[in-house]
Parts: C-alpha cells; sequence; structure tokens
C-alpha cells in the first residue's frame, strides 16, 4: 500500500458523548488511560440538599436528574481507584445539562502507596527514551494489568505489563467554575528521619528534599470562561551512599615509565576518592562512600475551560517543567551533569451536532529539550596538562570505571512533535459508533556523541614478567598475563574506541492514524464491541540529506478489536472476553543508530594504543583510508506488534465486593534487537607470522571476515515475546470506612531475544556469537512469576463512649497503603571480559562462562551472607588454570563455571538462568483533615504522613555477576532505600 493512498483513506471526524437536555448533571468516568469504569459511585452534594448516588454503566457513563439549581461538590469512587472530587459547581436553572467527567488514577499509583522515593538514589538512570521504563521492569518487574476493554480510539501496546507507551493526552473538557478555590502544600523529607541504607558504613550524612506546590481556580467570565493554575517545585540535596571498586594505597602511583604517561595517569588517578577501600571482607577494593547530590525541578501547569452560548466547548493546557540535576559521583565522571525541560501545549474543542452526535477536534504540541553534559569536575581532571577532552576509562570491573562508557555523553536532544486529530461519535438505539484518526509530524533533533571523547578499554591482557611467581624448577619470575589494574597504572590499554566528525542529525517523519468503532447491545446483559485501527509511520528524512535510510514506509498495520460483556440473567456473573492488535512505533533512539556513519562521521578503533594518545583526540577528522565502525538499520526492520488476548469472570457480592478471576496472554513480534556483525574470528594461519600476536587482544581487527569495516551493529525486527497470566482480584468499595483490593498473578514471559517490548534495540548486551543468536532465548528481564498486592484504605470511626476531645481527636483519621511481594526477576552471569582466559576474543562483551554443575541453575540469590557461597565464588572455590598451550595465558575456573572459551567459541551457559531477591514493600499512609473554625467545609487544613519501605526491608540487588569482577558473588547492593518518611501539609481554600 503507497503512503499517498494510506493517507488518502483517512478521514479524520470527532467524537465524544452526547449530551441531554434537562437539570441534570451526568458525565463519564475513565481509568488513567481512558478505558471505561463500571460501577463507579459517583455522589453529589449540594447546599442544604441531601446527597444523591449513581453508579456509572458499563460505557462509564452516569447521570443524576431531577437536580435543582445549586452549587455541586460531587466525587467518584471506585476500590482500586484513587478517589476524585470536583466542585463547588454551579447547576444553573438554564436547563442545560452539566457534564462532569472524572479520569481515576489507581490507587496503587497514588502517592500513599506508589513507592516512588523507594528507588536506590546510586542506581543512576539517564531519563531519555525508554531508559527508565526498562530500568524499572528489570528492577521490580512488570505490574501486570487487565484488559477490560478492548478499544479502537487508544493504542495499548505496552499496557498489560503497566507501561503504555503509546498512550495520547488531549486536553481534557471540565466543567465551568463558578467559584475561586485553591491549595497550598509542602511535602517534606530529611535524613534524620530516614533509616541508614543496609550496606552504609558510618553514619547517614544529611540530605532533604522539599516540594512546594500551589494551585488555585476560578471564574474569568462567569459560566463561560474559567482557569485553573498549578505551580510546584521540588528541592532535593544531600548525599548519595554506594559502593566503588578504588585502587589500593600501593596502587596509587602509576608505573608507567614515560614521562608524559606518568602524568597523565596521577591525573587520572585523581579521579578517585581519596579513602581507601573499607570493605575488605567483600573484595580488597571495595569502598563504601559517599557524593553529594543536587536536583532542583521547577514545574507550572494552566488549563482553561470555556463554554460558548451555543454550547460548544473548548479546553486549553500548558505544561511546562525544568529540572536539573548536579549528580553524585563517587568516582568522577560517573554520572552526567543533566537539564531536561519537557513542555506540551494542548487544545480540545467539543461541539454538540445533534442531542445524539459529538464532535471533537483536538491540537496537541509536545516538547522536549535534554542536555547531558560531563561535569565540570570531571572535564578539568587533565586540565593541569594542558588537555581539554577527558576520554572515558573503561577499567575492566576490577576498578569503577572513570567516565561513563559508550553512553554518548556529551549529548544533546530536541524533539518536537506537532498533533491534529479529531473524532466523531454518535449513538443510535443500542449502537455507539466513533470514528477518528490523527495526524503527527515527528521533528526530532539529536547530538549523541558515541565514544566522541574516546574510550580506552583497560583488559586483562598482555604479558608482563613477574618476579614472584615460581617456576616449576623453583626458580622465580616468570611471564604472566597483566590485570586490568596494571595496564591501567602503566597506561597501556587494550583498544580505543573513538567517533570522529560531525554527529548532529535532524530527522522530519510522519504518523498517521484512522480507527472506527461500534459498541453495541445485543439484548440486556449482552454487549459487542467492535473496532479496527489502521497506524502508518513514514520513513524518517535526515534534514541535511546526509544520508538515507535502508527501510520504506509501514503503511500496512491494521489493528482488529473484539470484546464482549455478558451477564447471564439471575447469576450476578459477567464474562469478559476480548483481542486486539496493537503496534509499537520506532523511534530517533533506534534509528538514530546510523548518525556515526561514514563519510561524515567515522567509528574508529586502535589496538594497543597508550594513554599517550589521548592529547591526540580532539584533533582527529574523518580520514576516507581508515575502517570504521558501521551502524544500520535493517532493510526489513518494521513496527513491533502484539497479539493480546483475555477472558475473565466476574461476581459482585452484596458485601461490596467485586470478585475477578482471568486469564491474559499476548504474543508480541519483530521487537527491536542489535546484532553485532563482523566480529574477528579464529585464524589457524597466524600462528606463522612471528610479527603478529596471534588471536589475542592485539589482533581482533585483523581477524574480522569484511576487512572493510571494523565492527557492524545492526538494528533488525528479531525478538519474540510471549507471556501468559492468570490473575485474581478482590476489590471491596468503600462501605464503613474501609475499602481494599487485593491482586494476584501467576506469570510466565519469555523473550526470543534479548530485548523486550520497551527497548529501542540500539545498545545493550549482544548474543555470544553472530552466527548463533538463538542462545540468548530465555525468560524475559521482568519476568516474575508470582506477584501478590493489598491496598487499603481506612477511615477510623468516632469513638462512642468518652470525652468528647478523644472521640474528635480520633476522628477524620485515615490510614491507608500497599504491600507488595514479588518474585525476583532474573539475571545473567558473564565472563567479564573479552580477553585471551577470560572471553572468546572476538571485539565484543557479554560472553558467558562453561557451566561445570548444572546443580545451581535455578537458583535465587536474595542473601549477602551467603550468595557468594551458593554461587561457588569464594576464594577458595576459584582458581587460576593455564590455558592449555599457553606458558601466559590462563582461565578462571571456579566451584560451578569456568571461563576457557575458545577463540570465537562461546560458553555453554544459559541466558538469565538465575534470579535476585524479590520485592517485599511495605507502604504506608497516616492523615487527618482539621475544617478549619469558622470556615465552610471546603476550607480545610489536610496533614499527612507517609511511610516508603515502612518495615525498612532490604531489597537486594543481584550479586556481581562477572566471574573477572573482584565482587563476582557478592551483594553489595539494594534497589530500594532504607525507610523513608515524608510529612506534608496543605491548606485548601
Amino acid at each position: 500500500m503507497t503512503m499517498r493512498k494510506s493517507i488518502g483513506a483517512i478521514v479524520v471526524l470527532v467524537a465524544g458523548a452526547a449530551c441531554g437536555f434537562g437539570q441534570e448533571v451526568r458525565g463519564r468516568v475513565t481509568d488513567a488511560q481512558g478505558a471505561a469504569l463500571a460501577n463507579v459511585a459517583v455522589t453529589i452534594e449540594g447546599n442544604g440538599s441531601p446527597p444523591r448516588s449513581a453508579q456509572t454503566g458499563q460505557d462509564g457513563g452516569y447521570s443524576l436528574v431531577g437536580l435543582p439549581p445549586s452549587r455541586y461538590m460531587i466525587r467518584a469512587q471506585k476500590a482500586g481507584f484513587a478517589e476524585q472530587r470536583q466542585g463547588p459547581l454551579e447547576l444553573a436553572a438554564s436547563g442545560a445539562a452539566l457534564v462532569v467527567n472524572f479520569r481515576l488514577a489507581p490507587a496503587a499509583e497514588t502517592e500513599a502507596v506508589r513507592g516512588a522515593e523507594e528507588r536506590n538514589p546510586n542506581d543512576f538512570v539517564i531519563r531519555l527514551d525508554t531508559n527508565s521504563i526498562t530500568n524499572e521492569l528489570a528492577r521490580t518487574g512488570g505490574n501486570l494489568r487487565y484488559l477490560t476493554e478492548f478499544r479502537a480510539d487508544r493504542n495499548y501496546y505496552g499496557e498489560p505489563f503497566g507501561f503504555p507507551l503509546r498512550s495520547v493526552e488531549t486536553a481534557s473538557l471540565g466543567s465551568v467554575l463558578g467559584s475561586y478555590h485553591g491549595s497550598i502544600s509542602e511535602f517534606h523529607q530529611d535524613s534524620a528521619l530516614n533509616a541508614r541504607p543496609f550496606f552504609q558504613v558510618g553514619s547517614l550524612l544529611p540530605s532533604r528534599r522539599n516540594q512546594y506546590a500551589f494551585s488555585v481556580s476560578g471564574p474569568i467570565v462567569k459560566e463561560r470562561l474559567s482557569f485553573n493554575f498549578a505551580w510546584g517545585q521540588v528541592r532535593d540535596s544531600g548525599f548519595v551512599n554506594g559502593n566503588v571498586q578504588v585502587p589500593l594505597a600501593e596502587e596509587r602511583t602509576p608505573s608507567a615509565t614515560d614521562p608524559e604517561q606518568y602524568a597523565i595517569i596521577a591525573a587520572m588517578l585523581k579521579a578517585f576518592p581519596d579513602e581507601l577501600p573499607n570493605l575488605p571482607h567483600v573484595s580488597k577494593r571495595h569502598l563504601n562512600t559517599n557524593s553529594f547530590r543536587n536536583i532542583r525541578n521547577t514545574a507550572f501547569s494552566i488549563h482553561v475551560d470555556s463554554r460558548f452560548a451555543s454550547g460548544d466547548r473548548l479546553a486549553f493546557e500548558q505544561q511546562f517543567s525544568d529540572g536539573t540535576e548536579d549528580p553524585f559521583e563517587l568516582v568522577l565522571g560517573q554520572n552526567p551533569q543533566t537539564t531536561t525541560k519537557p513542555q506540551s501545549l494542548r487544545l480540545t474543542y467539543s461541539r454538540i451536532v445533534s442531542p445524539r452526535t459529538v464532535m471533537q477536534l483536538y491540537a496537541i504540541y509536545d516538547r522536549l529539550t535534554a542536555v547531558l553534559l560531563p561535569t565540570k569536575r570531571y572535564q578539568n581532571l587533565l586540565s593541569s596538562l594542558g588537555i581539554q577532552q577527558v576520554p572515558d576509562f573503561d577499567l575492566g570491573e576490577e576498578l569503577t570505571n572513570i567516565g561513563i562508557p559508550s553512553q554518548g555523553i556529551p549529548r544533546k536532544r530536541y524533539e518536537n512533535h506537532y498533533l491534529l486529530g479529531g473524532q466523531f461519535t454518535r449513538t443510535a438505539g443500542r449502537h455507539n459508533f466513533s470514528t477518528g484518526g490523527s495526524g503527527k509530524l515527528l521533528w526530532d533533533s539529536d547530538e549523541r556523541r558515541s565514544h566522541g571523547r574516546g574510550t580506552l578499554l583497560f583488559n586483562r591482557d598482555f604479558t608482563i614478567f613477574d618476579p614472584e611467581l615460581e617456576n616449576p624448577d623453583g626458580t622465580r619470575g616468570r611471564e604472566r598475563t597483566a590485570t586490568a589494574v596494571e595496564n591501567f597504572l602503566r597506561g597501556q590499554a587494550s583498544r580505543l574506541s573513538l567517533a570522529v566528525g560531525n554527529q548532529y542529525r535532524g530527522y522530519r517523519n510522519w504518523e498517521w492514524i484512522a480507527y472506527f468503532q461500534e459498541r453495541f447491545t445485543v439484548r440486556p446483559g449482552l454487549q459487542f464491541n467492535l473496532g479496527l485501527r489502521y497506524e502508518a509511520l513514514t520513513v524518517p528524512h535526515e534534514v541535511n540529506d546526509l544520508f538515507e535510510f535502508q527501510h520504506d514506509t509501514d503503511a500496512n498495520n491494521f489493528a482488529p478489536q473484539f470484546g464482549f460483556a455478558w451477564s447471564p440473567p439471575a447469576t450476578g456473573v459477567v464474562v469478559r472476553g476480548g483481542y486486539g492488535i496493537a503496534f509499537g512505533s520506532m523511534t530517533i533512539a533506534t534509528w538514530n543508530r546510523q548518525a556515526s556513519n561514514p563519510p561524515m562521521t567515522q567509528s574508529l578503533s586502535v589496538d594497543k594504543p597508550t594513554v599517550a594518545i589521548i592529547p591526540e583526540i580532539p584533533s582527529r577528522q574523518p580520514d576516507p583510508t581508515r575502517k570504521s565502525t558501521v551502524g544500520s538499520f535493517d532493510s526489513e526492520a518494521a513496527l513491533p506488534y502484539t497479539h493480546t488476548y483475555n477472558f475473565s469472570l466476574e461476581r459482585e457480592l452484596q458485601t461490596a465486593i467485586l470478585l475477578r478471576a482471568g486469564y491474559q496472554g499476548s504474543r508480541t513480534y519483530k521487537m527491536f534487537t542489535g546484532l553485532a556483525l563482523n566480529r574477528a574470528r579464529y585464524d589457524p594461519l597466524c600462528l606463522d607470522s612471528p610479527s603478529r600476536d596471534c588471536n589475542s587482544s592485539a589482533d581482533v581487527n585483523a581477524r574480522r571476515p569484511d576487512q572493510r569495516f571494523l565492527r557492524i551493529y545492526n538494528i533488525v525486527s528479531g525478538s519474540n515475546g510471549y507471556h501468559d497470566g492468570l490473575q485474581v482480584s478482590v476489590v471491596k468499595k468503600r462501605t464503613r470506612g474501609l475499602s481494599f483490593e487485593l491482586r494476584y498473578a501467576f506469570s510466565k514471559s519469555i523473550d526470543s531475544g534479548i530485548f523486550n517490548f520497551a527497548d529501542a534495540g540500539n545498545g545493550g548486551e549482544v548474543s555470544q556469537t553472530e552466527e548463533l543468536i538463538g542462545d540468548v532465548k530465555s525468560v524475559s528481564a521482568f519476568d516474575t512469576p508470582h506477584s501478590f498486592s493489598i491496598n487499603y484504605s481506612y477511615e477510623l470511626p468516632r469513638l462512642p463512649t468518652g470525652p468528647e476531645w478523644l472521640a474528635n481527636f480520633f476522628q477524620r483519621w485515615t490510614v491507608s497503603g500497599t504491600t507488595i511481594f514479588r518474585s525476583g526477576t532474573p539475571f545473567a552471569v558473564f565472563t567479564g571480559s573479552d580477553g585471551p582466559g577470560s572471553g572468546n576474543v572476538d571485539g565484543e562483551p557479554n560472553d558467558r562462562p562453561n557451566l561445570l554443575n548444572p546443580e545451581i541453575l535455578g537458583r535465587s540469590f536474595d542473601d549477602p551472607d551467603t550468595s557468594a557461597q551458593w554461587m561457588g565464588a569464594l576464594r577458595h572455590d576459584c582458581t587460576e588454570v593455564l590455558v592449555p598451550g599457553s606458558a601466559t595465558d590462563s582461565y578462571k575456573q571456579c566451584k560451578y563455571f569456568d571461563t576457557n572459551l575458545p577463540v570465537g567459541g562461546r560458553g555453554n551457559l544459559g541466558y538469565r538462568v538465575f534470579r535476585k531477591d524479590g520485592t517485599n514493600n511495605w507502604n504506608l499512609a497516616l492523615a487527618r483533615s482539621f475544617p478549619l473554625p469558622g470556615a465552610s467545609s471546603e476550607k480545610q487544613l489536610q496533614f499527612r504522613a507517609e511511610f516508603y519501605n515502612f518495615l525498612n526491608h532490604a531489597q537486594f540487588a543481584a550479586p556481581g555477576y562477572s566471574i573477572s569482577s573482584p565482587t563476582f558473588g557478592q551483594i553489595t547492593n539494594t534497589v530500594n532505600k532504607g525507610r523513608v518518611t515524608q510529612l506534608s501539609l496543605r491548606l485548601i481554600f
């Protein structure tokens, strides 16, 4: 299908809900993704009038009729969701219905139970693209969600795992406010109220977090125009605790004999803290230390609602945020200075064409500015030597890296997305029909200097003479392989990776969407939902015509949707089922891989350089006579897509409890994955070349089969995902002050490649060999077989007896929280180096060892006291063994693994066959509202105390998974913080 025909087939029309006439309040209640919520209790209270309630139907709609003109407060409540209130609202005597829509957030995502501060701050994430999502998935696993409805007007790609990657937020149409109201709040955290992290040496150093917020709303023109303005600021500063590998006292002096190299290494050693290792029982170079971090973020939003005399409605929203982070650096260069400025403008227009027909148009502009730079402290490391550009140092896991290898720092990203769309909805009898579409222009630019400052790799490599080694004849002194630390101190690297030339790229492309959907009621208790969604994504165009993409416009993406809800008579049971296809997307994170290709840019590799090459790095330019690393986006690449299907049974008991048991599965195809090609191969003939260091790190580039290039990294649609899960939930609506939701999931997720649905395929782990990539098929990085959670909220009752002051004290208190238990996510074990005796010497990392004893397979490692023992990584469990046929190269042999890999071969250990510690987390909140004396019920002061990780339970990170690392098998970090206390006050007026 050609793009012209595809675009010509798209008719952009508008939709909404038809408005009736009369003195009534009506509307629709949806979840955060826009799906209809049934059985939501909507309560309205007016001045002097008794409260009245209604429940939403299967389409999320509700109606309250026969209401006298007055000022009303309206609230929507559903177990498992955060209560939402609107008002005060004016219901005039004009006869026009007042439309009030609600969008409820899951209770698990409210501040009391979300656990937003649980993440250990020493786990730094570059928050671009989907990095935060993939990190969170691997950290705690997926947050499975059951799709109750399949709708063609939204894309639910990733939503079953808790991360809807393609959701679109329009400006919500609210009612015009008739009076002014607002709030002022302050949230405070202080280290004096928090618990010390599990692994911290010494006392907890000072840190504090303050969040200020202010909002005000009210009319601009009576009954025609109103506004809402919100402003907030976060100031988060203090010390971050973490673990690093630092040089020993005797390793703080360079061993290089050349004066220039000596000076460079001496300066780079200053990147490490002055403190010496303080945890020798973990490893001899292990240091637990602290570094200062400062985060500041300011945000504001404006929302304007307008209602015209004709009944047409208009909503405008603007959101802006400005965040900066001066990062912690346990070792200088560890994290970048980060500035992000997301903003959005949204406009929605709704017109009632007829009592049964509504048209809606919307426009959205989203912009992101992100700048990531090396810190000044890091950039000044070599300034005393007249060197202004400091490269990254990859120290082979024996020491913590200096800089951020392979992360493309500095980096500047600018994204501008323009969207126009509309929807048309008509209700006729038992049928509800909607159709619509949108067109989106993506205007992105990126300057990512991957290895732009150069990356020097120091491996366990090269031969040195050791006078202390004993020979078989009893004499001392023989050659051996140098460690990465020894090579660093003498200034001898294994390889320099360097990108030179102009790496700025700008892209333009279009995304087109069209859909139609019909929901119809066959008879009471039986409803069907049918829909079809079409998506097309044009091939990007580089604005300066520096190169052309190999793949074509993807314009054959049709996504049918089907669902039903059936309630057999007199049973109280609701049977639901559905099926739908959802497409993912291609973003700049995926297709930008070609930006580093010749002739404008070259990715170079220099074997066996010394640090004396550093002053030359900034002056290097593209050289057509030199070979380069090449990145490509496969010509057959296409949008990933997922089939999702489910079936469930629901029963609502008279005790206000809803039971649900359901199965949900998915099959995801064409997920992006990266292939490292043109790897170095074993050369049996090089043994005859006396001038060549044969089949070693030194001749990697000479052993690549295609001598026109170095490494070739090709992103393909080459991974498939499989998920099956049983979900059981018990939801209790609020009665007698208590509401709760219990949820259990038993599931399994498998990926045929390394990457999952949220990955861009650009970078990360690679397979052991290019010939056999199927050996990475395993459970997904976020696979959590068991997950159990409890969300609850209880309003303490007023004491029926006792002193009046005591009864008043206990009323209005609410206790809420969440408890989560989850299986640990999987991890893989690697050799840790590509050098002889540690890897297959093909120029790529991520080699896996050989398995010597299968009894270790499937183990979970959740105790730092026993992890090394169960991993077989204790010092007496591992020995150095000479590689057969070599007098100098040795490999490591442990209780369960060895690293004796043939050149170009692979280890036989499976991928992700172990699991880390699971989640056992309790978050708790205690809140009370105080009506202000002499004021109306709308004015109150709210106090809230929140306790994240209330029981101070450490959730341990995976043990060291690189055999060459000194922390192999050791658990040295947690993925969460110790108990955090947050206090807040909110004044509502």
